[in-house]
């Protein structure tokens, strides 16, 4: 395990289902925080004081392509397969890419394959106190080494309406199921909104409990 990373190297590692120097704890949105910033260098420094890791949202403009490069897109119905099959080639001068998907009912882009289709890297929203059946363990055993979960904490039942002991068996839970191995970062889910004095008290709790317990035992 690594002794020292950076915020940034932190929630890289975390990503990417390494061990880190300890388990990253993201508020996120954080919106009772942004609220009394005046902007976004401002809510990212006090997110860093507080000792908190922290993503930057920025715009990302459309992709350009090569004004040579032509798209085609098509929908293949497969006798006796169930869901249809959706193709997209980018015919580039120095040859053709393609990529398929299955067309299932969950699929939300329509007859469409965004430009970049890429497998699932995190899990977010990973909220024990709102689905009583989530079995963590199974969750971090099907995930392990493959896709980051990132939650453990609920923002609204807990952060904002529960006790300091709520809070630390929920971070303790969290932690002791989810960091070994690498790949969690600890998060309230989905939002802390509540702009009250319990809730600026637990998210004083929740961070306590975090720094006392993120550097977990890895072996």
């Amino acid at each position: 395990m690594p002794t020292h990373l950076s915020s940034r190297e932190r929630m890289l590692a975390a990503l990417e289902c390494r061990e880190a120097d300890h388990v990253p704890c993201c508020f996120g949105s954080f919106n009772i925080l942004l609220h009394q910033c005046a902007d976004q260098a401002e809510f990212l420094d006090r997110q860093l004081e507080m000792g908190l890791d922290v993503i930057a949202r920025i715009s990302v403009p459309e992709p350009h392509f090569d004004p040579r490069v032509r798209t085609r897109e098509w929908r293949e119905k497969i006798p006796g397969e169930r869901y249809p099959l959706l193709h997209k080639a980018y015919d580039t001068p120095a040859g053709t890419l393609e990529t398929r998907v299955e067309q299932r009912e969950d699929w939300p882009h329509g007859d469409h394959i965004p430009l970049i289709e890429a497998g699932v890297d995190v899990l977010m929203g990973v909220d024990p106190a709102q689905d009583r059946t989530m079995d963590l363990t199974a969750l971090k055993r099907q995930a392990a080494g493959a896709m980051c979960l990132w939650g453990g904490v609920c923002g609204y039942l807990t952060v904002e309406r529960g006790t300091p002991d709520d809070i630390a068996a929920e971070v303790r839970q969290a932690i002791s199921i989810l960091a070994p191995g690498g790949g969690f970062i600890l998060a309230p889910v989905t939002n802390v909104r509540a702009d009250t004095p319990r809730a600026w008290e637990n998210v004083r709790t929740m961070i306590d409990v975090w720094r006392s317990l993120r550097q977990y035992d890895a072996s």
